[in-house]
């Protein structure tokens, strides 16, 4: 049994409530983003740091409001687009038609980390990581370590993007093993999933971001 410590935030189960609300009345439901390195929506659309969504299900496609992420796809400019936000992202749920609502604390900035572990260069020749001496077997000696790679959740098979902006934040360690560079057909002789220059060029992008 959960202490209190341990609960999750009320924060999840008020956008559902609230969602059903906006459901319940024909009114369509908006949330308010406050946007950071972990929220995936398109950034174009972004304004001072903030972004508002029609997460109504006439807009959406395969809408999940979890307790951890509000997740769906949704068209901008015509161009479908997988949007990512975790709940503690968004600052307000209300409804377009009379703006009742709710709105939520901001969340406190996270400190920017410092790139020391990994340098990638952006040139196509040269995107592979230069690594310091901390590398992962040096991380399995360590029991704290150890221990949260025990908590690991279930694997999933997304796309390393959607992977690195849900999930990459200051207590997060992410594991990139993509195949050499210009040797990936000895991965997949058949071609049916080659890993092409241009990921490769996504992945160097990420890493840096």
């Amino acid at each position: 049994m959960k202490n209190a410590t341990q609960s999750v935030s009320t924060r999840p189960y008020l956008i559902r409530a609230l969602f059903e609300w906006c459901n319940d009345n024909a009114f369509t439901p908006y949330i308010a983003v406050k946007v950071d390195s972990n929220v995936q929506v398109p950034k174009e659309y972004v304004q001072n740091g903030e972004i508002v969504l029609n997460i109504s299900l006439d807009a959406t496609s395969g809408l999940q409001l979890g307790n951890e992420f509000v997740e769906f796809k949704a068209r901008f400019g015509g161009t479908p687009r997988q949007i990512v936000v975790p709940v503690g992202q968004v600052i307000a749920i209300y409804a377009r038609e009379n703006g009742q609502g709710m709105a939520f604390p901001a969340p406190a900035p996270v400190p920017e980390i410092e790139p020391n572990l990994v340098k990638v260069s952006t040139e196509l020749g040269s995107v592979w990581p230069t690594v310091t001496p901390l590398t992962l077997m040096n991380k399995l000696s360590d029991p704290d370590f150890c221990n949260k790679l025990a908590r690991i959740n279930p694997i999933t098979a997304f796309d390393f993007e959607i992977v690195m902006n849900k999930y990459s934040n200051s207590k997060s360690f992410i594991y990139l093993d993509p195949p050499y560079y210009d040797r990936e057909l000895l991965y997949d002789p058949d071609k049916t999933g080659v890993f092409t220059v241009e990921d490769h060029q996504r992945l160097a992008n990420a890493v840096k971001q």
